[in-house]
């Protein structure tokens, strides 16, 4: 069947509603079909000059909201998973009303590098936070630390703020 519609066909979008944007595709078709990309391009024409669904905002620029969370990371959890709250929190971010929001990491990974006395070993190696392991799960960057310093390595965190574009790309904010 012939798809009519081109950008803003909604069969195209039920089924790449499906897509993880995990890429595993790539490495298993035969034929190297990269469905992460394709739907990031399409949501990108799909949704250009017009709304997107909210959890395209809230997800696709987790990496600002996160910026400006673990600034308070208590008060940010506390309204996001309060009673009234909670359920505007929910709604605005286009989340399940049943899902309870993650809480952000105090102290974010970043923060607890910068703590922490430098260790200078052998070659060096540049860890890279990405936004989830920085502003929810810092014991899995602080663990990769400690596993890289184990083999020998001296681990180096970039400065400044960086983002890998990740949720802005499966989002299609291209």
């Amino acid at each position: 069947e012939t798809i009519a519609d081109g950008w803003r066909s909604p069969e195209v979008a039920e089924a790449l509603d499906l897509c993880f944007a995990c890429k595993g595709c790539l490495s298993d078709c035969p034929v190297n079909v990269d469905m992460a990309t394709y739907k990031a391009e399409f949501l990108y024409h799909r949704y250009r000059g017009r709304p997107r669904p909210s959890s395209h905002y809230a997800m696709g620029w987790l990496p600002l909201l996160g910026m400006a969370a673990s600034r308070a990371p208590g008060l940010v959890d506390a309204a996001g998973r309060g009673r009234a709250t909670g359920a505007v929190v929910r709604r605005v971010a286009g989340m399940a009303p049943e899902r309870t929001p993650p809480r952000f990491a105090a102290p974010t990974f970043r923060r607890w590098w910068r703590r922490r006395p430098v260790s200078a070993r052998g070659r060096e190696v540049v860890l890279w936070p990405d936004t989830f392991t920085d502003r929810f799960a810092p014991w899995i960057g602080a663990a990769a630390v400690a596993a890289l310093e184990a083999a020998g390595f001296s681990v180096r965190v970039p400065r400044g703020a960086l983002c890998c574009g990740l949720t802005w790309i499966s989002t299609g904010q291209l």
